[in-house]
């Protein structure tokens, strides 16, 4: 299903056509928050994942985005 079919159907399902003319980001606001509710809610093996991250020489430190909890760092110097 395409984006514009979703906010079509959001906003006949709140009854707010009106979202569609003057402001679609706001539909599209509302269905991320909704997909990232879910995301939160659901727990599988499968959701885990990894980031592999290669630091400069005088970094020290690594920022991770969108992620609930860490599992494990690990570090090598080689």
């Amino acid at each position: 299903m395409q984006l514009s079919d979703l906010r079509t159907r959001f906003a006949s399902l709140s009854g707010r056509m009106d979202l569609l003319n003057d402001s679609p980001e706001l539909i599209d606001f509302y269905l991320n928050e909704g997909s990232k509710y879910l995301d939160r809610n659901v727990e599988v093996q499968k959701t885990w994942a990894s980031q592999y991250t290669f630091l400069d020489i005088a970094g020290w430190y690594v920022e991770v985005q969108r992620c609930r909890a860490i599992k494990e760092v690990w570090m090598s110097n080689a």
